[in-house]
């Protein structure tokens, strides 16, 4: 990817970044976690599962 590229990245993606998460799908998760509490205390194990998996 060119320089072009990585300067349109919404801010989902950055944000992931800073956190230390492998993708902003992650972040997202987290984010409508919190707003609809939608895991109800499987969300360690969810986290785990996205973080770790190849």
């Amino acid at each position: 990817m060119g320089k072009a590229s990585r300067d349109k990245r919404d801010i989902y993606y950055r944000k992931a970044k800073e956190e230390g998460w492998r993708a902003r799908s992650a972040f997202k998760l987290l984010q409508i976690d919190e707003e609809f509490n939608i895991f109800e205390g499987t969300t360690l194990i969810l986290l785990m599962l996205i973080y770790f998996h190849p």
